[in-house]
């Protein structure tokens, strides 16, 4: 019997919202506070309502279902089980079914998701439910005539690599796993763990969570910046008169990184997000999802996390979580979530049951006709090529023949492991278990919690207290390892020294002995003499190794016994500082969470540009948006010695970058793993050459600044063109852009109407345009940069490259779409974008009052120049290229005052010649 693909039926994705309570920073008083998300289960679905908090206008979207997890006491209270019931019995009916199945959790960074899909140990979620019932499900049916075979794998994907969570990282490829084309389409071929038991699941969570702690300590990586898959293969096999029938099951369980706003007006507006590598995969998968609502191909390609998740999101039942946060602080990440959540529910899959009789022939028969169907495609395309067809692509045909190489040898491995001896397949399933309990002896083995010890701190709460470093009586060396020996406890992070710290355990005290080089802080802070540690003490190592101390039996000696300590304690004592005026607890929550990872993350490039010998500073700025007028964080790099710092009064100079927050996090990780790299491979030579810079700067075009065009002309329709100032986001003025409106008459006509004055479209009272189309022409001419902050840092030429402008007519209207002028490819103080758009608006009463008072705001874009950057970084090159720098300028200031002198000299012959 063959591989039968039955198409069962087609079925829309199921959609479920829930709504988190109200975490400490929201609930009380506090600003941002009040909820303004309601819910209402319907007789079909359900439907969820988010108010603006500032306008009060609402929104509603209906789905599947919605949940509140806020109001413990009224009856639509949802739990982690009632949650199950709804949402994971369907996905426990597909998988003994033989139907594929998906489930993914979507929304902001803390807003629930781990929970809903994971949740802790005393209340677990989705994840550990469905896979406790699977075997409880295997257990209640598995007989003489019926067997189960279940295994996992847990991978995660960051920053466009793969990597796996139940292998040791010391063993991860440097470039991550790469995806195999297999007949189950694109996966990642790792060794799969095998689970008789639920205990087995529970440890390979373990396992991966333990994983992810141990990157987040040293890469200062967080798990909101990740995508985690937890993949559960589920093979079923029922022993009849006919032979045997195997009903295989796949099933995804995907927990998606914190989809943070990625519109640029909503965000620190510097750089597309959709060129954002932290970004990629989720906008990828959100046009992916788009193309699938609208009946399109969907280009899966575009990142790895959809390149996996083809076959889930088009072939079995998909069930999708949305998780938003109640309060008004969050209100645009909560719209954001339940639109796309919305746009979710159009989506429609089909659902296949797939059994297989003799598994050998079957696939042998499906390799046939996969093959088949693959030479089919390379001919025609081949045949396209030939012929020049328009869209026919060579990229496309080295994919498909690599997809066929890949395809074959996946085949061929398939065949080769079920042709094996039965005896042989037993003894590598117990070599299997024998390594998986190897791995978790080494990851656990150690972890004697009866002692003193140090337990991990991280944001992600989950994540907390996975790692324990136990510290017997006696002492205790901490550092890095180096050619001098290797300590007791070894951190490889940034910032630790090969002497980092001893810790003594004599006679009931702990004592920390800080050594002579290393920056070691107990409570936020910085220890220079022996200290004692006291139970629930917070001890930061280096930049990201950050522990709280626990000493059984002693809590009662501890003043901070009561205390319990966070990572975002530990994160707000290490950068509060006394002198200054402005607290951070007198701060949005919002933004005070921005900056303190802001200035971690400074703290920890800066460190990096130290120990390469870069003259690059990094320091947080908080700006408001000019529009908004809301709050947020962002990143200034400037060419000098970071152990000075940045002072308000420092100008701009050829290398001053602005990143995102969140951007800048995901590039110092990156900055971060090269040096870890660097530091473990000549950890034995201590005067081998730092590595070689890597800018500081993502090569996608990046926000120059804004100009404003004031709209009230239009109201009166009258043509109006000005020369607004462009303004960057750190307030410097970068130049001036040449924009204007047009008004049109009713052909389309933009006049003069000397001869035809009733076709004029002028008014006197902009009140008359209510409830009318106006047409109207945008401009965008040109812009003139400013020398000063645009130019190279050689001292010739614009720093920016490829640029252009964007705009729309409502600055915050997420459904309008930016206007967006061509590029200007060369790097030019003077690019002509000579570009101009027809509008048509209609005016109801919100139009009229943003006519009159309301404004465009342009955006222009340009790329940095990568050569510019390395040339400014270069400890001898960053002062010649100043040096050219201000001698250029010297130059300009003198052609100026040439031309201004020739000005005069013209002006004075014409006063003469009058006389």
């Amino acid at each position: 019997m063959s591989v039968k693909n039955k198409v069962v039926h087609e079925e829309n994705v199921i959609v479920a919202v829930r709504m988190r309570p109200p975490n400490a920073r929201e609930d009380g008083s506090a600003k941002g506070s009040e909820r303004v998300i309601r819910m209402e289960t319907l007789a079909q679905g359900s439907k969820t309502t988010i108010v603006n908090p500032e306008t009060k206008e609402e929104n509603t979207f209906k789905y599947d279902f919605s949940f509140q997890s806020v109001d413990k006491d009224a009856s639509d209270y949802a739990t982690q089980e009632s949650i199950f019931k709804l949402l994971g019995k369907p996905i426990l009916d597909c998988i003994e079914n033989g139907v594929n199945a998906c489930l993914f959790a979507y929304g902001q960074t803390g807003s629930g998701k781990s929970y809903s899909m994971l949740g802790p140990p005393n209340d677990p979620g989705l994840i550990p439910r469905i896979c406790e019932a699977l075997f409880h499900l295997a257990k209640q049916s598995s007989n003489g005539q019926t067997s189960y075979n279940i295994s996992m794998q847990v991978i995660e994907i960051y920053r466009e690599k793969i990597h796996n969570l139940l292998v040791e990282r010391a063993k991860w490829p440097e470039q991550g796993i790469k995806e195999t084309f297999t007949t189950d389409g694109y996966i990642v071929e790792t060794e799969p763990w095998i689970c008789d038991s639920y205990e087995d699941v529970k440890a390979a969570i373990a396992l991966a969570d333990s994983n992810r702690s141990l990157g987040a300590h040293a890469l200062n990586q967080t798990s909101s910046r990740a995508h985690t898959i937890y993949t559960i293969l589920f093979n079923k096999t029922e022993r009849g008169a006919a032979g045997p029938l195997t009903t295989t099951t796949r099933l995804n369980l995907i927990d998606l990184a914190g989809s943070e706003r990625t519109d640029v007006a909503q965000t620190s507006g510097q750089m597309f997000a959709e060129g954002c590598a932290i970004n990629k995969s989720l906008t990828s998968l959100g046009n992916c999802i788009k193309a699938l609502s609208q009946r399109k191909e969907p280009n899966y390609r575009e990142s790895k996390l959809t390149l996996l998740l083809k076959q889930s999101m088009t072939n079995g039942k998909v069930v999708m979580i949305a998780a938003v946060s109640p309060a008004a602080i969050n209100y645009l990440e909560s719209k954001s979530t339940l639109r796309f959540a919305e746009r979710v529910k159009t989506v429609r899959t089909k659902v296949n049951k797939q059994l297989t009789g003799d598994a050998l022939a079957a696939l042998e028969d499906e390799k046939r006709q996969m093959e088949a169907q693959m030479q089919a495609t390379i001919a025609a395309l081949r045949d396209q090529l030939s012929k020049g067809a328009k869209g026919a692509n060579m990229d496309d045909l080295e994919i498909l023949l690599r997809e066929q190489e890949e395809l074959k040898n996946s085949i061929a491995a398939k065949l080769k492991a079920m042709k094996e001896d039965p005896d042989a397949q037993i003894r590598a399933r117990i070599n299997k278990k024998l390594a998986q309990n190897a791995a978790l002896s080494s990851m656990f083995g150690s972890q004697d919690r009866s002692l003193p010890h140090f337990t991990n701190l991280n944001e992600d709460a989950r994540l907390n207290e996975t790692l324990v470093y136990a510290f017997k009586p006696g002492s205790t060396s901490i550092g890095k390892a180096s050619a001098a020996g290797t300590p007791d406890v070894v951190f490889d992070g940034m910032g630790i020294e090969e002497d980092h710290a001893q810790i003594k355990n004599e006679g009931g005290k702990v004592m920390l002995y800080p050594g002579s080089r290393g920056r070691t802080y107990v409570n936020g802070t910085l220890i220079q003499n022996p200290t004692e540690l006291k139970h629930n003490a917070r001890v930061w190592m280096g930049h990201n190794y950050v522990f709280r101390f626990v000493h059984p039996g002693h809590e009662q000696e501890s003043p901070d016994r009561e205390v319990v300590p966070t990572f975002d304690l530990a994160q707000r004592e290490m950068v509060y500082d006394p002198q200054s005026s402005t607290s951070l607890d007198t701060l949005d929550p919002r933004i005070r969470d921005l900056l303190q990872r802001a200035l971690r993350d400074c703290i920890q490039a800066n460190a990096a540009m130290i120990q390469m010998n870069k003259p690059l500073c990094f320091e947080p700025r908080l700006y408001r948006d000019h529009y908004t007028y809301e709050k947020s964080v962002l990143i200034r790099g400037v060419r000098k010695d970071p152990r000075e710092g940045l002072r308000d009064d420092d100008s701009p100079n050829a290398i001053d970058m602005v990143f995102p927050a969140d951007d800048f996090g995901a590039m110092v990780s990156d900055i971060t793993v090269m040096m870890e790299n660097w530091l473990r491979e000549h950890r034995h030579d201590p005067a081998a050459e730092p590595p070689p810079f890597v800018a500081f700067f993502d090569p996608q075009p990046m926000l120059i600044g804004e100009a404003d065009l004031l709209l009230q002309p239009l109201s009166h329709l009258s043509d109006y063109q000005c020369d607004p100032v462009i303004i960057s986001r750190l307030a410097f003025p970068m130049g001036r852009l040449l924009v204007g409106i047009t008004p049109l008459d009713a052909q389309g006509f933009p006049g003069p109407w000397d001869d035809c004055l009733e076709r004029d479209p002028f008014v006197e009272d902009p009140s008359e345009l209510v409830n009318r189309d106006i047409l109207f022409e945008v401009r965008v001419n040109a812009a003139v940069l400013d020398f000063r902050y645009c130019v190279a840092a050689e001292g010739r030429g614009c720093r920016f490259s490829k640029l252009f402008v964007r705009y729309r007519l409502r600055y915050n209207d997420e459904d309008e779409p930016w206007t967006v002028t061509q590029e200007v490819i060369e790097n030019t103080f003077h690019p002509k974008f000579a570009f101009r758009k027809l509008h048509k608006f209609r005016v109801d009463t919100k139009g009229l009052v943003h006519l009159t008072g309301g404004k465009i705001v342009f955006q222009l874009f340009g790329t940095p120049a990568a050569g510019a950057v390395q040339a400014a970084a270069s400890p001898s090159g960053g002062k010649e290229a100043e040096l050219a720098r201000v001698q250029a300028l010297i130059q300009l200031k003198r052609k100026e005052l040439e031309k201004a002198k020739e000005d005069l000299e013209r002006r004075r012959k014409d006063l003469l010649v009058r006389r």
